[in-house]
């Protein structure tokens, strides 16, 4: 698994940031780059607890599920995995 503590692993990840402009397409999902973005940087805020989101009920309920599963194997999240209204980005 890479780590962004990897140099090799930052310089990809700002190679890709570069390579994005208005009119890239989505990979999977309806986000802009612009919103895709956006929606990265609201998940870092989160990660480093700059930022505290109030369990949805359904998280309250699978959330242990999905903790194991994120955590259990270096896979990334699936496509369509649902997102906390705060992450979901809109505009430009």
């Amino acid at each position: 698994m890479n780590t962004i503590f990897d140099a090799k692993t930052i310089q990809e990840f700002k190679t890709r940031i570069n390579l994005l402009s208005n009119d890239s397409k989505a990979q999977w999902g309806k986000m802009t780059s612009y919103q895709m973005a956006i929606h990265c940087i609201a998940s870092e805020k989160m990660y480093l607890n700059e930022v505290r989101l109030k369990r949805l009920f359904v998280g309250k309920l699978f959330g242990g599920m999905a903790r194991k599963k994120m955590l259990g194997d270096d896979q990334p999240l699936g496509k369509n995995a649902p997102t906390h209204p705060t992450f979901k980005k809109t505009g430009r």
